[in-house]
């Protein structure tokens, strides 16, 4: 008879081990794998660049009626009114501006073919709320890099 309990007890607290690993490990993995893909977003430096550009966005009162605006280097003039925008663009290593004049939800619902996914991605880790946002896409290395704050 004791043979047989403490069989059964070594079984259970295997079981009870086992099941404690496992949901150790699933908490691991999805903590490791939101780190990979939070070391492109946010980082301290492109904040820095991003209040920058959020100044030049004040100073030039950007406003629209469209869901976004997309700023590029090749059409920044016609949006800003600072000389050689191209420039300092390149400089900053900034590949797109996007400003949004809705609820930050709604770039996603567009389905616009013009929003790369991993711009998708970014968003959905952004405070969802009914607050003005500018997001500066920047490129280094061939990696897409962003960095967000409220207008």
């Amino acid at each position: 008879m004791k043979k047989g309990f403490v069989f059964l007890e070594t079984l259970l607290v295997m079981v009870v081990l086992s099941i404690a690993v496992l949901g150790v490990y699933s908490t691991y993995v999805s903590v490791t794998s939101n780190i990979d893909s939070r070391t492109y977003y946010d980082n301290i430096g492109d904040l820095y660049k991003t209040e920058i550009v959020r100044n030049w966005i004040d100073e030039n009162n950007l406003i629209t009626s469209e869901n976004y605006i997309k700023i590029t280097s090749s059409n920044c003039s016609s949006y800003m009114s600072i000389t050689n925008c191209s420039d300092y663009m390149d400089y900053l290593q900034i590949e797109n501006i996007y400003i949004n004049n809705s609820n930050i939800v709604t770039l996603l619902e567009l389905n616009d073919s013009r929003l790369s996914n991993s711009l998708k991605l970014y968003i959905k880790t952004m405070n969802n709320g009914n607050k003005r946002y500018i997001i500066v896409n920047y490129k280094r290395n061939n990696k897409n890099y962003y960095s967000s704050l409220r207008i």
